[in-house]
């Protein structure tokens, strides 16, 4: 199973979707009640745990937060938050040891994510979730859509605050509006939404600074 979302970068325009497994529209009834989902649409209707892609979001809080880009943190095989222990998946059995905010993003580094994240606290790496389009219907009218699920106050509390820094958690995304996201760092801090028809008119919102995503971009 996988879903693919190609997007014109220049005005949010919806180039390509498709996903897998696919179905001969001739012979519909085969397809009515099994478990395969041939008949969902992925891109529009899977929810997903993001994973370490959401670290974008959370790396944009931060920066537009003030965070120092040399901000250092020790990354060790395990990090304890609240009573759970989270494990930094590409340190290795040492950790990354010292590691700064760039290294941390390269290397997808957990450990210092969800130090980061408990830092700069929950309620702005959901408010910046938000922001970018997440826990929202990307398209306008669109049948069947989902909106995914940003984590509410109470599922962050404790340790869950180290599960949404890594896209873990109760965290719920459409690959649609994982592209949206992705559009917003290409497109300088804008905002073009994602659309389906070329006549739709699209409207543009600068909700990044410039310095925020060229670091990311970088």
């Amino acid at each position: 199973n996988c879903a693919v979302v190609v997007l014109d970068s220049r005005t949010g325009g919806i180039a390509a979707m498709a996903c897998t497994p696919s179905f001969n529209p001739g012979k519909i009834d085969e397809y009515m009640g099994n478990d395969s989902s041939e008949l969902v649409n992925k891109a529009t209707q899977g929810e997903y745990a993001p994973g370490s892609v959401f670290k974008i979001v959370v790396a944009a809080a931060a920066l537009e937060d003030g965070i120092e880009k040399d901000k250092t943190y020790t990354c060790t095989p395990e990090t304890i938050i609240g009573d759970i222990e989270m494990k930094c998946e590409t340190g290795g059995d040492e950790g990354h040891g010292g590691i700064n905010f760039e290294e941390a993003f390269a290397q997808s580094c957990n450990s210092f994510f969800i130090q980061l994240g408990r830092d700069i606290g929950s309620e702005k790496i959901t408010a910046m979730a938000e922001k970018m389009g997440f826990g929202a219907k990307a398209l306008k009218d669109y049948p069947q859509e989902k909106a995914g699920h940003v984590m509410t106050k109470r599922e962050c509390s404790g340790a869950g605050v180290g599960n949404l820094s890594i896209g873990q958690g109760q965290t719920l995304v459409t690959p649609l509006q994982v592209a949206r996201m992705t559009n917003i760092i290409a497109s300088g801090g804008i905002d073009r939404g994602v659309h389906i028809l070329m006549e739709e008119d699209a409207s543009e919102k600068q909700i990044l600074s410039k310095n925020t995503t060229d670091e990311i971009t970088r």
